[in-house]
C-alpha cells in the first residue's frame, strides 16, 4: 500500500493527501544509475538531496518494499484527510504550532476556535494567546477588574492602559472630576462655572455673580459679589423687585425714612426724600404713622412679609418681635426667610464633601441624606442621574433618605434634593460609594463607623433655633482586625461627640474601651440621645473617632474631635 506525504495547501488550510510514488521512482532510477557507474561519490544518495524532495523517513523505507508500494491501488489514501487529531500531521515547514484539527492545519497559539488543543474554544469575549484563552476587550477598552472600561472616560480608571495594574490602572477621579480624555479634570454640570473648587451657578450665586471661563481674578471673569441686599439675576447684581438702589444698599422706598419715594437711579430728583425726626415713610410719603400691615423697625416703616433685615418682624418690632435677618442667599417670602438658591444637601458619610466620595469599609453602610430644611430627596442606586419624582426613588419621609451602600443593589448612590416649586431642585448632583472589603479585614485595622445619623427623625443634617430641644439617633460601631500592629495589648477608645459653645467645646454622647492586638469582630449600638442645641448661632459638628488613650474620660465621657458625620445649624 502506498504511503502518503502530507501536503498544506496556505489557501485553503485543508490537508491534502498526495502519492510520493513517482518521487520513490526518481530515486530509484537515481540510486541503479550511480551503482552502474561504480563511483564512491555516488554509491550512496545524499540525505540533503531527500530532504530537498520532501522525501521522509517513512518514504525511504517503501523504496525497500518496492512490492508492496506496486501492490497498493492508486485510488485509497491511506490516511483519512478529515481524521482529528492533536498529532502535527502538517506538512514539513508549517511549524511546531501548526497542528492538524478536523482536517485543518491551524496555529493551536492562535486560534480561538482550537486554542492549545483541537478541542478547546475560547469564550466571546477571549482571544486565544501562546495557547490560552484570554479575556480581550475590543478596540479602545482596556480590561480592569475583570470588565472592560473606556480609559477615556471611565472615573474610576481613568487614563488605564496595558494591564491595568498598578501604574497602569490610571487613576480614580474624585472630588467632583470627571475623567476627559484619560485625565481626572474638574467639569462642572452644564452652566455653572468652577469659582474656588466650587461649581456656581454665574446666573444666581451672589459671591460670583456674571462668572464666566475659568474665573480667574487676573481674567477678571470672576464676577460681582453683590452686597448692599442685592441678589444675583440673570447674572447681573440688582435689587429684589420693589428696592432700589440707594447708597449701595437697596431699600424699600415705600417704608425707607431715607430714601422715602426713591426710584429708578435714585439720584438728584429720584432719590426721593428723607423724613424729619419723629416722622415715618409710609407708602413713599412722609408721614407720622405705618400703614396697615406695615411694622416700625428701625424708624422706617417695613413689611415684615418682605422685608430681609427685619422678616416676620410683628408688633414693637422688639426683642423677639423683630422677626430675623435673612443671609446673602435668602429671600424674604411671607414672613419667613428662605433660600433664593436651592440649598446644598448632605449626607452622613463624607458630609462636606460636595459632589463625590468614595470610602473602603468592611461592612455595607447605611447613610442618611438630608437638608437643613424640608425637601424631597430623590435618588438612585444605579448609577443614573435622578430625574422624575417616582421613577428614580422618591423617599417618601420630607427632608430624609437612609440607604443602604455597598450591596450587589446599591454600590453607588447618586442623589438630588427638591426644595418645591417655589425653590427648585439643587443644581448639583452628589454621589457616595463603598467599597466593602469583606473579612479578614487588613492587618493592623481598627475603627469605627457612626452611620445612620438623624437628627429629629429628618436626616444628618437640622436648623435649629437657640436652646431648641433634638433627638439625636444613629448607629455606633467599633472593631478590630486582630493583628498586633503597632501598639499589642493597648486599649483603643471609641468616641462620639457634639460640639457645643460651653467651655469645653463639645458633649460627650458615647465611648467604648475594647483591646487591639487580638481579634474583635466588633459590636454594633442604637443609641439615642435628647440633647439642647447651644445658645450662640453657629454650625455644630456631630463627630466620631478613635483613639490610643487609656480608658475614657471620668463618668465614660468621650473625647473630641474626628470626623464629622452630622450637624446641626442653630441660627
Amino acid at each position: 500500500m502506498a504511503i502518503p506525504s502530507i501536503h498544506f495547501d496556505p489557501t485553503r488550510q485543508r490537508m491534502k493527501p498526495v502519492k510520493v510514488r513517482e518521487r520513490a521512482s526518481t530515486l530509484r532510477a537515481i540510486l541503479i544509475s550511480c551503482a552502474t557507474m561504480a563511483t564512491a561519490a555516488c554509491s550512496r544518495p545524499n540525505t540533503d538531496d531527500l530532504s530537498s524532495l520532501d522525501v521522509r523517513s517513512d518514504d525511504a523505507s517503501m523504496m525497500d518494499r518496492q512490492s508492496v508500494e506496486d501492490s497498493a491501488p492508486d485510488s485509497a489514501p491511506d490516511v483519512a484527510p478529515d481524521a482529528p487529531s492533536d498529532v502535527n500531521q502538517c506538512e514539513v515547514g508549517a511549524g511546531s504550532s501548526m497542528r492538524l484539527c478536523d482536517g485543518l492545519c491551524v496555529n493551536i497559539l492562535t486560534d480561538r476556535l482550537r486554542c492549545g488543543r483541537c478541542d478547546r474554544e475560547c469564550a466571546p469575549d477571549e482571544t486565544c494567546q501562546g495557547g490560552s484563552c484570554v479575556f480581550t476587550c475590543a478596540a479602545g477598552l482596556v480590561a480592569c477588574r475583570n470588565r472592560c472600561i473606556d480609559p477615556n472616560t471611565n472615573p474610576d480608571f481613568c487614563g488605564a492602559r496595558d494591564n491595568c495594574s498598578g501604574a497602569n490602572a490610571g487613576r480614580a477621579c474624585t472630588g467632583g472630576e470627571s475623567c476627559v480624555a484619560g485625565t481626572c479634570r474638574f467639569v462642572c454640570p452644564p452652566g455653572q462655572v468652577a469659582c474656588d473648587s466650587n461649581c456656581v451657578d454665574p446666573e444666581t450665586n451672589p459671591n460670583f455673580c456674571g462668572a464666566s471661563g475659568q474665573c480667574s481674578a487676573a481674567a477678571m471673569t470672576r464676577g460681582r459679589v453683590c452686597s448692599g441686599g442685592q441678589v444675583c439675576t440673570a447674572g447681573a447684581c440688582r435689587c429684589p423687585s420693589g428696592f432700589v438702589l440707594c447708597g449701595g444698599n437697596c431699600v424699600d422706598p415705600n417704608t425707607n425714612r431715607q430714601f422715602c419715594g426713591a426710584r429708578m437711579d435714585c439720584s438728584g430728583g429720584n432719590a426721593g426724600q428723607s423724613c424729619a425726626a419723629g416722622q415715618i415713610c409710609v407708602g413713599g410719603m412722609c408721614g407720622t404713622t405705618c400703614g396697615t400691615g406695615a411694622v416700625l423697625c428701625g424708624g422706617n416703616c417695613i413689611d415684615p412679609t418682605t422685608n430681609r433685615q427685619f422678616c416676620g418682624a410683628r408688633l414693637d418690632c422688639g426683642g423677639t418681635n423683630a422677626g430675623r435677618t435673612c443671609t446673602s442667599t435668602e429671600l424674604c417670602l411671607n414672613g419667613v426667610c428662605t433660600y433664593f438658591e436651592p440649598p446644598q444637601s448632605h449626607s452622613s458619610l463624607a458630609i462636606n464633601e460636595p459632589f463625590e466620595a468614595t470610602v473602603t469599609a468592611y461592612r455595607a453602610i447605611d447613610v442618611s441624606i438630608g437638608a437643613v430644611i424640608p425637601a424631597t430627596i430623590l435618588y438612585t442606586c444605579n448609577g443614573q442621574i435622578p430625574a422624575t419624582a417616582g421613577v428614580n426613588g422618591t423617599v417618601g419621609t420630607p427632608n430624609a433618605a437612609f440607604v443602604t451602600v455597598g450591596t450587589p443593589a446599591c454600590p453607588v448612590v447618586r442623589w438630588v434634593a427638591d426644595y418645591g416649586p417655589i425653590i427648585g431642585r439643587e443644581r448639583v448632583v452628589h454621589s457616595r460609594r463603598v467599597n466593602v472589603m469583606l473579612p479578614p479585614i487588613p492587618a493592623s485595622a481598627l475603627g469605627t463607623i457612626v452611620d445612620r445619623v438623624s437628627i429629629n427623625s429628618r436626616g444628618p443634617v437640622a436648623r435649629l433655633r437657640p436652646n431648641e430641644r433634638f433627638t439625636l439617633t444613629y448607629n455606633h460601631q467599633w472593631w478590630s482586625s486582630g493583628d498586633s500592629g503597632p501598639c499589642p495589648g493597648c486599649v483603643v477608645q471609641a468616641n462620639v461627640s457634639i460640639e457645643s459653645d460651653n467651655m469645653q467645646g463639645y458633649d460627650s454622647l458615647a465611648c467604648e474601651n475594647y483591646f487591639y492586638g487580638t481579634f474583635f469582630g466588633g459590636r454594633s449600638a442604637a443609641r439615642m440621645h435628647m440633647l439642647t442645641a447651644p445658645t450662640r448661632p453657629g454650625r455644630y459638628y456631630l463627630r466620631e473617632r478613635w483613639s490610643w488613650e487609656f480608658g475614657c474620660l471620668p463618668g465614660g465621657l468621650a473625647r473630641g474631635g474626628g470626623e464629622p458625620v452630622g450637624y446641626i445649624d442653630v441660627y
